[in-house]
């Protein structure tokens, strides 16, 4: 098993206060946000090579010293990250709740501040066709009214954005990219101290897809946190 992950980075030029996680944005450079560049190191550890024994707590033993041997590599392309601006109360609704294939979970900021977002790097250029993102099943679809979608390529540029609309609970709001747009970035929130369209600051997703032909790369997975992001577990 190898977990690859990257080293915490500076987001896009949406504004981060470090002490409150408060993010912001400029109103007058919607169009110049940046993505974060590429890490500039690449860490590889030496393989492990294991004896599996029947005895139960020996293949424990061997499974700590496994995790132990965990592979960090900061140039790992095609592992998706997932992460948002701030959490809600301990974290019981982080940003992997919108890619995990279920229903019945979702992720949401805490909603104290404005301008708060989702956001994923898909870890790679993908040619997609389009995004869909749902609703919470069980309360307060009309806080999806008034989120900005954004779709950045591999240079930064934002090259396609929408707003999205109330589509009830548990709705699915599609929007659709011109086939085979490349696509490395996608955010999800509020801009210009605007308020959702429930009157708050919550960003809250039930899940978000995105599609390359019938190839969903935000594929439910497993995430673990790292250094304050969801990276997905690769088992090879």
């Amino acid at each position: 098993m190898r977990i690859i992950t990257r080293e915490p980075r500076e987001l896009p030029e949406i504004g981060i206060d470090r002490g409150k996680r408060k993010r912001t944005i400029d109103e007058n450079e919607h169009n110049a946000k940046r993505i974060p560049p590429e890490p500039r190191s690449v860490q590889k550890a030496s393989s492990y090579q294991f004896t599996i024994r029947h005895d139960l707590k020996t293949l424990m033993q061997m499974l700590t010293i496994f995790v132990v041997a965990i592979v960090f590599d900061f140039h790992a392309a095609a592992e998706v990250q997932v992460w948002q601006a701030n959490e809600y109360g301990s974290a019981r609704y982080p940003a992997a709740n919108a890619t995990d294939g279920n229903a019945a979970t979702f992720s949401t900021t805490s909603g104290d501040f404005p301008n708060e977002f989702w956001m994923a790097d898909l870890g790679q250029v993908f040619n997609l066709d389009r995004i869909e993102i749902t609703s919470r099943l069980d309360c307060c679809a009309n806080r999806h009214a008034g989120l900005v979608l954004r779709i950045y390529d591999a240079a930064s540029n934002n090259i396609s954005s929408a707003t999205l609309t109330d589509v009830g609970l548990g709705g699915t709001y599609t929007h659709t990219l011109t086939p085979g747009t490349p696509v490395r970035w996608i955010r999800v929130g509020l801009e210009n101290g605007q308020p959702n369209g429930g009157g708050d600051f919550f960003v809250e997703l039930g899940e978000v897809r995105a599609y390359s032909g019938t190839t969903n790369v935000l594929k439910p997975s497993i995430f673990i946190q790292v250094g304050g992001r969801w990276c997905r577990a690769v088992f090879l």
